[in-house]
């Protein structure tokens, strides 16, 4: 692998279709919150088919530190919880890493606790806001600042020494991390915890705790959590679904190219996210999905997608909340398919991990293809990408999978730099793709499709 001060680099040779079985990591967003609940929970819980990435790594670590005893044994997790109140103090400042889920989750938890903690990231997770949870969790009566500035961590929480207010917030953004972080915060409040409006984005967590009895309730714009008896809930046992935001990037460059077909077992089907699958297989797609139960109220299943011709897309509103992380996947695939997209209400995404609209706009426009930035959102005209680039994802791994599937839909050598952070949510990716990439024939010398680490 060739290192530079760009970070790791890919090489990608197109083009290529997709055809054969994907079995995606576990789900890092219900991974996440699992382990919360197991920690919080009275007993020993299992947890099945954690994802390996470095984002995960970060939450098991804060929860060693924070006192709870977690031990693994091949694909389980055996997670000893300590109830609401056993945390304990860590001695040092608990380190997120790139994990905005891990900061803002575990703020909810420590606001109300009776210690001080310290919550630190990396460079790219120090410019991420935290304001959109510090603010409601002081109206709530935790002590927590942000030690940043205009509201960034690192984060400084917990010394809290009474109980949590009720409280009635309206979301400026819907977001899943800031109402879990306050529905978190809820488990300690003296009184219903009320939040508008109610959830259009994944409902990972509200899904959990109604499974584990907590009283949470649904009624028109608003999601109500009630007061958790003392003693809190029992150890539980899960399998984490695979997760379809990484599964996302194969399922619409199999959709946008014609020959492939793809199945994608295990997979999630949280109906938070089943919306970015409802919209791929409404434009244009092949793709049907058959359920298989669930699993501490996670659906799961396999679904099949195969390549056909996708029409036209405008993403606004709801549908944007809903497939706010599978947007770089859906840029790439009507990208490749060279068919419009139009994408609005899209904010959230200049604050990612990177500025998302300006790099996919980047993207797009380095293989070729047009596309042009939004206040809050962007379009990508109706024209395939026509060489092959050199693309720089800047640390983001949504970035830098999308530019794979772009590279993948492009004849030639595509050199995909800044693909390290790909580690951190997905480290199989390379080698998943792999097995599933057949060449594109357009003759007797054409090359093999290729996705490589440049060594």
């Amino acid at each position: 692998m060739e290192r530079d001060a760009a970070g790791e680099r890919w090489v990608v040779r197109g083009p290529a279709r997709l055809e054969g079985v994907l079995r995606p990591p576990g789900d890092k967003s219900i991974a996440h919150r699992a382990l919360l609940l197991a920690a919080l929970a009275r007993g020993r819980s299992e947890l099945r088919n954690l994802p390996a990435g470095d984002d995960v790594r970060r939450t098991i670590a804060a929860l060693a530190a924070l006192g709870v005893r977690i031990e693994r044994s091949g694909d389980t997790h055996r997670v000893h919880g300590v109830g609401l109140h056993g945390f304990r103090p860590p001695r040092d400042p608990l380190d997120c890493g790139n994990s905005g889920t891990t900061m803002r989750l575990l703020a909810g938890l420590l606001a109300p606790q009776p210690f001080e903690t310290l919550l630190v990231g990396d460079a790219s997770l120090t410019l991420r806001p935290m304001s959109r949870i510090v603010e409601p969790l002081a109206a709530m009566g935790a002590r927590i600042a942000c030690l940043g500035p205009r509201g960034r961590p690192p984060l400084r929480l917990g010394g809290t020494t009474t109980t949590l207010r009720a409280i009635e917030h309206r979301l400026a953004v819907d977001s899943a991390q800031v109402r879990s972080a306050l529905l978190f915060a809820g488990l300690y409040a003296a009184g219903p915890t009320c939040l508008q409006p109610a959830s259009a984005s994944r409902d990972h967590t509200e899904r959990m705790l109604h499974a584990l009895g907590v009283q949470i309730t649904r009624a028109g714009e608003r999601t109500v959590l009630y007061p958790t008896r003392p003693e809190g809930w029992s150890a539980f046992a899960i399998d984490i679904p695979g997760d379809l935001s990484s599964a996302a990037f194969h399922v619409a460059f199999a959709a946008a190219t014609p020959g492939s077909d793809l199945r994608v077992e295990g997979v999630g089907l949280n109906p938070g996210r089943g919306r970015y699958l409802a919209l791929v297989a409404e434009h244009g797609a092949a793709l049907r999905t058959v359920g298989a139960g669930d699993s501490l109220g996670e659906p799961r299943g396999t679904l099949r997608v195969v390549g056909g011709r996708l029409r036209p897309l405008h993403l606004a509103g709801r549908d944007t909340v809903q497939c706010i992380d599978e947007i770089p996947a859906l840029a790439a695939a009507w990208a490749v398919a060279g068919v419009p997209l139009r994408v609005r209400d899209a904010g959230e995404l200049r604050v990612k991990e990177s500025d998302r609209i300006a790099k996919l706009v980047e993207l797009v426009t380095s293989f070729g293809g047009v596309a042009r930035a939004q206040p809050r959102g962007f379009d990508v005209a109706g024209s395939k990408p026509s060489r092959p680039a050199r693309f720089d994802a800047a640390g983001d791994h949504r970035l830098a999978m999308a530019a794979a599937m772009l590279a993948l839909g492009t004849e030639g050598a595509s050199h995909l730099l800044g693909t390290e952070c790909v580690r951190t949510s997905y480290p199989e990716f390379v080698a998943d793709l792999a097995r599933i990439l057949r060449p594109v024939r357009k003759g007797p010398s054409h090359p093999r499709p290729a996705v490589r680490k440049r060594a």
